[in-house]
Protein backbone atom coordinates (compact mmCIF):
# COMPACT_ATOMS: atom_id res chain seq x y z
CA UNK A 1 0.00 0.00 0.00
CA UNK A 2 0.90 3.23 -0.86
CA UNK A 3 3.01 5.49 2.03
CA UNK A 4 0.00 8.14 2.36
CA UNK A 5 -3.71 7.19 1.59
CA UNK A 6 -3.91 9.37 -2.12
CA UNK A 7 -7.74 9.14 -1.73
CA UNK A 8 -7.48 10.46 1.78
CA UNK A 9 -5.76 13.33 1.27
CA UNK A 10 -7.36 14.42 -1.73
CA UNK A 11 -10.21 14.14 0.61
CA UNK A 12 -8.76 16.41 3.01
CA UNK A 13 -7.63 18.56 0.38
CA UNK A 14 -10.88 19.09 -1.09
CA UNK A 15 -12.39 20.20 1.53
CA UNK A 16 -9.68 22.52 3.48
CA UNK A 17 -10.79 25.52 1.65
CA UNK A 18 -11.67 23.91 -1.61
CA UNK A 19 -8.35 24.70 -2.66
CA UNK A 20 -5.11 22.21 -3.29
CA UNK A 21 -3.20 23.82 -0.37
CA UNK A 22 -1.60 20.05 0.69
CA UNK A 23 1.34 19.11 0.02
CA UNK A 24 1.23 15.82 1.79
CA UNK A 25 0.95 13.86 -1.17
CA UNK A 26 4.30 12.89 -1.06
CA UNK A 27 4.75 11.09 -3.64
CA UNK A 28 2.98 13.02 -6.15
CA UNK A 29 5.54 16.30 -7.03
CA UNK A 30 3.22 19.23 -7.18
CA UNK A 31 3.78 23.30 -8.88
CA UNK A 32 4.75 26.09 -7.03
CA UNK A 33 4.51 28.95 -8.20
CA UNK A 34 6.26 32.13 -6.26
CA UNK A 35 3.46 34.99 -5.07
CA UNK A 36 3.86 37.15 -2.16
CA UNK A 37 3.85 35.39 0.30
CA UNK A 38 7.36 35.54 2.41
CA UNK A 39 8.44 32.17 2.63
CA UNK A 40 10.04 32.78 6.55
CA UNK A 41 8.29 30.16 8.43
CA UNK A 42 10.55 28.18 10.70
CA UNK A 43 10.41 24.67 11.53
CA UNK A 44 12.81 23.78 14.54
CA UNK A 45 13.94 20.46 16.27
CA UNK A 46 14.58 20.73 20.19
CA UNK A 47 16.01 17.50 21.93
CA UNK A 48 15.53 17.36 25.59
CA UNK A 49 19.73 16.73 26.12
CA UNK A 50 22.18 16.81 23.19
CA UNK A 51 24.24 14.09 24.48
CA UNK A 52 23.67 10.85 25.33
CA UNK A 53 24.96 6.99 25.91
CA UNK A 54 24.13 4.35 24.14
CA UNK A 55 21.11 2.80 24.82
CA UNK A 56 19.80 5.84 25.92
CA UNK A 57 16.56 7.74 24.66
CA UNK A 58 16.17 11.40 23.05
CA UNK A 59 12.94 13.16 22.27
CA UNK A 60 12.87 15.59 19.95
CA UNK A 61 10.20 18.51 19.94
CA UNK A 62 9.01 19.41 15.74
CA UNK A 63 7.95 22.92 16.80
CA UNK A 64 6.60 25.47 13.94
CA UNK A 65 6.63 29.60 13.79
CA UNK A 66 4.05 30.52 11.19
CA UNK A 67 5.50 34.25 11.41
CA UNK A 68 1.69 35.26 11.55
CA UNK A 69 1.06 33.98 8.24
CA UNK A 70 -2.32 31.69 8.13
CA UNK A 71 -0.42 27.61 7.57
CA UNK A 72 -2.81 25.04 7.38
CA UNK A 73 -0.34 22.21 6.43
CA UNK A 74 2.94 20.84 7.10
CA UNK A 75 4.62 18.11 5.68
CA UNK A 76 7.73 16.93 7.97
CA UNK A 77 10.36 14.80 6.40
CA UNK A 78 12.81 14.05 8.88
CA UNK A 79 16.57 12.29 8.27
CA UNK A 80 18.60 10.03 10.70
CA UNK A 81 21.51 7.58 10.85
CA UNK A 82 20.22 4.62 11.61
CA UNK A 83 23.39 2.98 12.43
CA UNK A 84 22.96 5.48 14.96
CA UNK A 85 19.45 5.95 16.14
CA UNK A 86 16.07 3.71 15.92
CA UNK A 87 12.92 5.57 15.93
CA UNK A 88 10.59 3.77 18.76
CA UNK A 89 7.58 6.91 19.00
CA UNK A 90 5.95 9.77 17.14
CA UNK A 91 3.63 11.77 19.13
CA UNK A 92 1.70 14.08 17.51
CA UNK A 93 -0.23 16.85 19.17
CA UNK A 94 -3.75 17.82 18.30
CA UNK A 95 -3.07 20.68 20.83
CA UNK A 96 -1.00 22.95 18.08
CA UNK A 97 -4.07 23.64 16.10
CA UNK A 98 -3.61 20.67 13.44
CA UNK A 99 -6.25 18.67 13.77
CA UNK A 100 -5.65 15.67 10.88
CA UNK A 101 -1.96 13.57 10.71
CA UNK A 102 -1.10 11.43 8.36
CA UNK A 103 -1.19 8.66 7.13
CA UNK A 104 -3.86 7.34 8.50
CA UNK A 105 -5.18 4.44 10.17
CA UNK A 106 -7.34 2.21 7.20
CA UNK A 107 -11.04 3.16 7.50
CA UNK A 108 -10.15 5.48 11.04
CA UNK A 109 -9.61 9.00 11.63
CA UNK A 110 -6.27 8.14 13.54
CA UNK A 111 -2.99 8.54 12.76
CA UNK A 112 -0.63 5.34 11.60
CA UNK A 113 2.27 5.87 13.91
CA UNK A 114 3.27 1.99 13.38
CA UNK A 115 3.16 2.58 9.61
CA UNK A 116 5.72 5.39 10.20
CA UNK A 117 7.52 4.31 12.53
CA UNK A 118 8.62 0.97 11.15
CA UNK A 119 8.85 2.64 7.55
CA UNK A 120 10.89 5.63 9.46
CA UNK A 121 13.50 2.35 10.91
CA UNK A 122 13.96 0.80 7.24
CA UNK A 123 14.98 3.83 5.39
CA UNK A 124 16.03 6.44 7.78
CA UNK A 125 13.62 8.67 7.04
CA UNK A 126 10.46 9.96 9.24
CA UNK A 127 7.68 11.09 6.81
CA UNK A 128 3.94 12.48 8.22
CA UNK A 129 1.87 15.28 7.52
CA UNK A 130 -0.52 17.54 9.07
CA UNK A 131 -3.44 19.45 8.13
CA UNK A 132 -5.63 21.76 10.03
CA UNK A 133 -8.92 19.87 8.28
CA UNK A 134 -10.45 17.79 11.62
CA UNK A 135 -11.84 14.35 10.26
CA UNK A 136 -13.46 13.83 13.50
CA UNK A 137 -16.22 16.93 12.49
CA UNK A 138 -15.45 17.16 8.82
CA UNK A 139 -14.97 20.87 9.49
CA UNK A 140 -11.66 23.22 9.22
CA UNK A 141 -10.64 24.42 11.77
CA UNK A 142 -8.57 28.23 12.04
CA UNK A 143 -5.46 28.17 10.47
CA UNK A 144 -2.13 28.24 12.56
CA UNK A 145 -0.47 31.80 12.46
CA UNK A 146 0.10 33.69 15.11
CA UNK A 147 1.51 31.77 18.14
CA UNK A 148 4.29 29.52 17.58
CA UNK A 149 3.56 25.69 18.64
CA UNK A 150 4.63 21.88 18.88
CA UNK A 151 3.93 19.85 15.90
CA UNK A 152 5.15 16.44 17.53
CA UNK A 153 7.83 14.83 19.14
CA UNK A 154 10.08 12.26 17.93
CA UNK A 155 11.24 9.51 20.11
CA UNK A 156 14.74 8.17 19.53
CA UNK A 157 16.53 5.41 21.28
CA UNK A 158 20.44 5.48 20.50
CA UNK A 159 21.25 1.97 19.31
CA UNK A 160 23.88 -0.38 21.64
CA UNK A 161 26.16 -0.27 19.39
CA UNK A 162 25.90 3.30 17.57
CA UNK A 163 29.20 5.17 16.65
CA UNK A 164 30.24 7.36 19.01
CA UNK A 165 30.80 10.89 18.38
CA UNK A 166 28.29 13.18 16.83
CA UNK A 167 25.45 12.34 14.63
CA UNK A 168 23.14 14.62 12.88
CA UNK A 169 19.04 14.92 12.63
CA UNK A 170 17.85 17.25 9.75
CA UNK A 171 14.55 17.89 7.83
CA UNK A 172 15.02 17.16 4.45
CA UNK A 173 14.95 20.16 2.47
CA UNK A 174 16.18 21.27 -0.98
CA UNK A 175 14.27 24.86 -1.33
CA UNK A 176 11.48 27.11 -0.66
CA UNK A 177 8.43 25.69 -3.11
CA UNK A 178 9.87 22.44 -3.56
CA UNK A 179 6.86 19.84 -3.25
CA UNK A 180 9.37 16.76 -2.77
CA UNK A 181 11.18 17.88 1.05
CA UNK A 182 9.84 19.43 4.29
CA UNK A 183 6.92 22.18 3.93
CA UNK A 184 4.76 24.68 5.68
CA UNK A 185 1.85 25.64 3.57
CA UNK A 186 -0.54 28.35 3.61
CA UNK A 187 -3.79 29.32 2.39
CA UNK A 188 -4.10 30.81 -1.07
CA UNK A 189 -3.21 34.33 -1.24
CA UNK A 190 -3.50 34.60 -4.73
CA UNK A 191 -5.83 34.14 -7.83
CA UNK A 192 -4.69 30.88 -8.56
CA UNK A 193 -5.07 27.55 -6.86
CA UNK A 194 -1.39 26.32 -6.45
CA UNK A 195 -0.41 26.03 -3.33
CA UNK A 196 2.68 28.05 -1.42
CA UNK A 197 5.47 26.53 0.58
CA UNK A 198 6.75 29.59 3.04
CA UNK A 199 9.44 27.21 5.04
CA UNK A 200 12.62 29.09 5.00
CA UNK A 201 16.00 27.06 5.64
CA UNK A 202 15.78 24.66 8.60
CA UNK A 203 18.73 23.88 10.71
CA UNK A 204 19.88 20.80 11.33
CA UNK A 205 20.31 19.12 14.80
CA UNK A 206 23.65 17.76 16.02
CA UNK A 207 23.90 15.00 18.80
CA UNK A 208 26.07 13.77 21.04
CA UNK A 209 26.95 10.14 21.40
CA UNK A 210 29.15 8.45 24.07
CA UNK A 211 29.52 5.02 24.94
CA UNK A 212 28.17 3.17 27.23
CA UNK A 213 29.41 2.65 30.50
CA UNK A 214 29.27 -0.74 32.41
CA UNK A 215 30.58 -1.40 36.14
CA UNK A 216 33.33 -3.88 35.90
CA UNK A 217 32.81 -6.45 38.45
CA UNK A 218 34.79 -5.47 41.60
CA UNK A 219 35.96 -1.97 40.92
CA UNK A 220 34.60 -0.47 44.29
CA UNK A 221 36.01 3.41 43.36
CA UNK A 222 34.19 3.19 40.00
CA UNK A 223 37.51 4.46 37.64
CA UNK A 224 36.89 1.68 35.55
CA UNK A 225 40.12 -0.45 37.42
CA UNK A 226 40.24 -3.31 39.33
CA UNK A 227 43.29 -2.69 41.30
CA UNK A 228 44.76 -2.27 44.95
CA UNK A 229 42.45 0.90 45.50
CA UNK A 230 39.74 -1.36 45.21
CA UNK A 231 40.73 -4.35 47.03
CA UNK A 232 41.29 -1.95 50.06
CA UNK A 233 38.32 -0.31 50.14
CA UNK A 234 36.34 -3.89 50.38
CA UNK A 235 38.79 -5.23 52.84
CA UNK A 236 38.23 -2.24 54.93
CA UNK A 237 34.28 -2.62 54.42
CA UNK A 238 34.41 -7.14 55.00
CA UNK A 239 31.08 -7.99 56.79
CA UNK A 240 29.90 -4.71 57.16
CA UNK A 241 25.99 -4.05 57.06
CA UNK A 242 25.67 -1.36 54.41
CA UNK A 243 22.73 0.91 54.83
Amino acid sequence: SPYYSSKTIIAIILLVLGLVIGLLLLSRPQLLKPRAATANAVLSLTPDKTSLKQGETVTITIGLNPSSQPVVGVDAIVNFNTSAFTLSDVQVNTASGFKTFVPLVSNSNSFDKTTVVNNANSSGTVKFGAATFNMATQTVDTAVSTTSSNVAKLVFVAKAAAPTGTSSISFQYTAARNTTDTNVVIANTGTTTAPEDILAQPSALSLTITASTTPKAGDANGDNVVDLLDYNIWLGNYKKTVT
